[in-house]
């Protein structure tokens, strides 16, 4: 991982790396392996992950490096140490993902959303890309279907009927500026 960090590095010149590293990585870099890579290669400033738990983040936040989390554990990992997210909450609204980040309330009805229409269409196969398409179409911010190249599924236009009307329901700080 430190070759490959070091050859991305160099062939990234003056650009700045964040390393993504998901739960489904090969390889799971834990705190003292971020510490390792984050002293050796300097052009690495921060890491996407799905995060932790108060002695994950105790550890890995001595790496120096931003730490930056899924959009829908942001408030509450804030509190633990997360410098930001990649927000997949921003799919659903750009705007009210930014007005809502640090809100326990609205994550946790961000969390009944997600486990209402997220996760079954996850568990049905969708890929990432195709979850942020159907969370795009549900905030209806932009003129965007929810269709992803073949042979990966896509969410149907009715899944995303559904879903709207839910979405603003639960989450109407959201859509403030979308009424």
């Amino acid at each position: 991982m430190l070759d490959f960090l070091r050859r991305t590095a160099d062939t990234a010149g003056d650009v700045p790396l964040v390393l993504y590293n998901p739960p489904h990585a090969k390889t799971t870099v834990g705190p003292e392996l971020l510490r390792e890579l984050a002293s050796a290669v300097p052009s690495l400033i921060g890491l996407k992950t799905a995060g932790g738990d108060k002695a994950w983040f105790e550890q890995t936040t001595t790496s120096g490096l931003s730490i930056f989390v899924p959009g829908h554990f942001l408030a509450s990992m804030s509190l633990l140490g997360a410098h930001g997210s990649y927000s997949n909450v921003a799919a659903l609204s750009p705007n009210g993902s930014v007005r809502s980040a640090r809100s326990l309330d609205v994550e946790g009805r961000i969390a009944e959303f997600f486990g209402q229409h997220v996760v079954p269409l996850q568990k049905a196969g969708l890929s990432n890309p195709a979850l942020d398409k159907f969370l795009a179409a549900v905030g209806n911010w932009a003129d965007v279907d929810t269709r992803v190249r073949w042979p990966m599924p896509s969410a149907t236009q009715a899944q995303v009927e559904v879903a709207r009307p839910v979405a603003r329901r639960l989450l109407p700080e959201l859509f403030e500026d979308s009424w």
